[in-house]
């Protein structure tokens, strides 16, 4: 390789490196892509004879490639480059004179392992290296016989993401093909073609899941103080004169605040005497007896399917645990997605995962009727489908309480 496409292609890999990460945690599905590409080959492909003034070049083609990529790992992927048959014209070529040697038929398909920065973004650079089969097909004239080659693949490029699914792409690999080459029988050398193959594309993304990240804790409102004490008249004896009283009747005993009423310190609206979760956050909805009406939990699954992971199951773990905390009586759990993908596949696919929840909890006590699964695709989301941030909210898994009525 000349050193013009050696410094190009690590000017690529560099830009690529330089890009950070996007927060993407299980990143999975499809990227399909075709456009126009040129296959530059490396010039003075074949010294002829004892000194450089003759030699073998194959000329530039432009032609129609496509390609798949199916992303198997955060920020990994398996790329397979295709193209139609590609003839160059092959020539022999001296300071002073260019003269037909025939033409070559070949296939180059390429497979690439790719690292992408962030494949769902609206920038994407990646990087690979793999691997290239070059199959000759025919060769003019009869005389000109070149072998198959197998070579080394670098190369990357960008992706600029136009919508949701639809992007723009720029690219370009070095490829090592060298074919041995004979000539009415006699072996003539190795032609050294190791081209440069650039080009502009169109492509659509398909599918992809974005992480699951835990919600954070929500610090318990600070308890209310106790009141000081009142003196009589005080017709409740709760400690609290008639006149300040708003709660003349409460019953004897009961603990209550200044205004005369039983105190609300998590002011859920139900009081102390009364509430078995008497640090529910503010704002919470809750039931009869002061818990939690909603518990969401953002459960990581296996890429595309309804299997837990073993993050998932310890997130459920934890939300059974709470929700015997909350004392749990009955509740549905809803199944939700973010909008990448088909909208029947993502109801689907959060039905399933509502399934696996409802029966993974039930395992935990919560059985019989106590919980039924509904899944609502992509149609109930919580925050902006556009961005990776508003995609993580959007996948999620909600226990919703049918006893808080």
């Amino acid at each position: 390789m000349s050193f013009n496409r050696a410094l190009l292609l690590a000017a690529l890999a560099a830009s690529t490196a330089a890009v950070a990460p996007a927060a993407h945690a299980d990143d999975n599905g499809w990227i399909v892509r075709g456009g126009i590409t040129v296959i530059d080959p490396e010039k003075d492909n074949l010294k002829l004879g004892t000194t450089p003034a003759s030699y073998v070049e194959v000329d530039q083609k432009t032609g129609f490639t496509f390609d798949i990529t199916k992303l198997i790992a955060p920020h990994w992927g398996v790329e397979l480059l295709l193209a139609a048959p590609y003839k160059h014209d092959i020539d022999v070529k001296s300071v002073s004179s260019s003269t037909p040697l025939g033409n070559v038929k070949h296939l180059p398909p390429t497979l690439s392992l790719q690292w992408h920065a962030d494949p769902h973004g609206k920038v994407n650079p990646y990087f690979g290296i793999g691997l290239n089969y070059t199959k000759i097909l025919s060769e003019e004239p009869a005389a000109l016989k070149l072998d198959d080659s197998i070579g080394l693949a670098v190369g990357g490029g960008i992706d600029f993401g136009i919508g949701q699914h639809a992007l723009l792409n720029l690219a370009i690999k070095w490829i090592d093909i060298d074919s041995k080459a004979k000539l009415s029988g006699t072996k003539i050398g190795t032609v050294e073609i190791d081209p440069l193959v650039y080009g502009v594309n169109f492509g659509w993304r398909f599918g992809g899941a974005a992480p699951v990240v835990a919600a954070k804790p929500v610090a318990a409102p600070a308890p209310v103080a106790a009141p000081a004490p009142v003196a009589p008249p005080d017709s409740d004896r709760d400690g609290v004169i008639d006149a300040n009283d708003k709660c003349p009747n409460s019953p004897p005993g009961s603990k209550v605040d200044a205004t005369g009423c039983e105190p609300d310190s998590d002011r859920d609206g139900v009081v102390d005497s009364k509430d078995q979760c008497p640090t529910t956050p503010a704002g919470t909805k809750v039931g009869p007896v002061g818990c939690s009406c909603d518990l969401t939990a953002q459960v990581k699954f296996k890429t595309a399917s309804a299997d837990l992971t073993t993050e998932g199951k310890a997130t459920l773990d934890a939300l059974a645990e709470e929700m015997k905390a909350q004392h749990f009586v009955s509740g549905v759990v809803e199944g939700h997605t973010d909008s990448v993908g088909k909208d029947d596949y993502n109801q689907k696919l959060s039905e399933r995962r509502a399934t696996t929840v409802r029966e993974y909890l039930a395992a935990k006590g919560f059985g019989g009727t106590a919980l039924s699964a509904t899944g609502y695709g992509e149609t109930k989301p919580v925050a902006d489908n556009a961005t990776a941030e508003g995609r993580e909210q959007n996948r999620r898994v909600v226990v919703r309480r049918t006893d808080c009525n």
